[in-house]
């Protein structure tokens, strides 16, 4: 899931909560239940209301100790996806008109791309009194379809590819960390962050162009260097998240879905080269993997338990928002205020990389279990 809070000023409690609803009732994927084996319903409503408000106005103790508890309570919980809780608002109301909104949304039901669509439909529906148009599409319809984009050839092609690359692929890398048995908190993360402003992203744009590798590829570089630093082996599996939306109708875009598909890079810090050699040649393997992405990463890994006689679960995720624009957009944030605290957390994730844009500049993150 993927936890945000934004401090802001001005926002109307009722107005905010139609504006949920409207969101709510023109995306299906949250209304989704998901049961055990991956089917998904969608409900007419949530089984519970996904709005509330904390209201901390005319309070006379610690506000910090409030709003931590909100936070600690919506950063690492888990929502009940069987039954369609799959997202949630709460505004918490401070004095002299200030607020902080938390939102929390599972990611079964919508991808990064996703959650900014949200938002910014939420900004849409509380700026205008008008209800928010119907999309005419929706994300089960795109996985009806998905498959009529994907030709048999292409995919027995991707098969076979993956099926001759699979015997050769490196182990997840091992990271020194306490055996989770004896972890205190095993189900908590923390996030470490740098940002780079404007200026210097554009220098690192240019030096990464100059030599014919993009920025996102630069970043996967850097971040298989270090964990190459700290792994036991300088040679491993590194999880890549692809957005891949395909164009099967006009308003694609507008729809909230999980989208995403795993390629699985072979991530080699093995051999003495320079960096750009290092990134050109995982900017190759990046390319050719995701030429391959028609068979998907799932499949990938289903494969490699059966070859291994156990499962394989890539602990190591690198996600790249760049070329996508700003993760929050101006309107958003002119409304319900700056993003203050994001957090994500993934099932069998130990260390999540994310670089986004943000302020004119760039923000790297790393979640990782504590």
């Amino acid at each position: 899931h993927l936890f945000a809070e934004f401090d802001g000023a001005g926002v109307d409690a009722d107005r905010l909560e139609r504006a949920v609803n409207q969101v709510v009732a023109r995306h299906d994927m949250l209304r989704a239940a998901f049961d055990d084996t991956g089917r998904q319903r969608i409900l007419p409503q949530p089984p519970r209301p996904v709005f509330s408000v904390v209201d901390l106005r005319e309070a006379t103790g610690d506000l910090d100790i409030e709003l931590e508890r909100t936070r600690d309570r919506m950063s690492h919980q888990l929502l009940d996806t069987a039954s369609g809780s799959v997202v949630e608002f709460v505004l918490t109301l401070l004095p002299d008109g200030r607020h902080r909104l938390h939102l929390d949304v599972d990611m079964l039901a919508a991808d990064a791309m996703s959650y900014r669509k949200v938002l910014d439909d939420l900004a849409t529906a509380y700026e205008t009194d008008a209800p928010l148009q119907a999309i005419g599409y929706t994300f089960r319809e795109y996985l009806a379809e998905k498959g009529d984009h994907v030709s048999p050839e292409e995919y027995a092609t991707a098969k076979q590819w993956w099926e001759a690359k699979e015997p050769t692929l490196p182990d997840t890398p091992t990271l020194p960390s306490i055996p989770e048995d004896r972890r205190a908190e095993p189900d908590r993360s923390v996030r470490y962050h740098h940002q780079l402003g404007p200026a210097e992203k554009d220098r690192l744009y240019a030096i990464a162009y100059d030599n014919g590798i993009t920025p996102a590829v630069t970043f996967a570089a850097v971040f298989s260097e270090v964990i190459a630093r700290w792994s036991t082996h300088q040679r491993f599996l590194l999880n890549v998240p692809l957005f891949n939306r395909e164009p099967v109708h006009t308003n694609i875009d507008e729809v909230v879905g999980d989208f995403t598909n795993s390629v699985l890079i072979d991530a080699d810090a093995t051999h003495t080269e320079s960096m750009i050699e290092r990134g050109r040649r995982l900017q190759k393997e990046l390319h050719d993997c995701a030429g391959h992405a028609a068979y998907e990463g799932l499949d990938v890994l289903r494969d490699l338990g059966r070859i291994r006689g156990s499962a394989v679960t890539p602990s190591l995720v690198f996600t790249s928002g760049l070329g996508f624009g700003e993760l929050f957009s101006d309107r958003v944030r002119g409304l319900f205020g700056e993003p203050v605290w994001i957090l994500s957390q993934g099932p069998q994730v130990d260390l999540d990389a994310q670089v986004v844009e943000l302020d004119g500049g760039l923000l790297v993150n790393w979640d990782v279990r504590r």
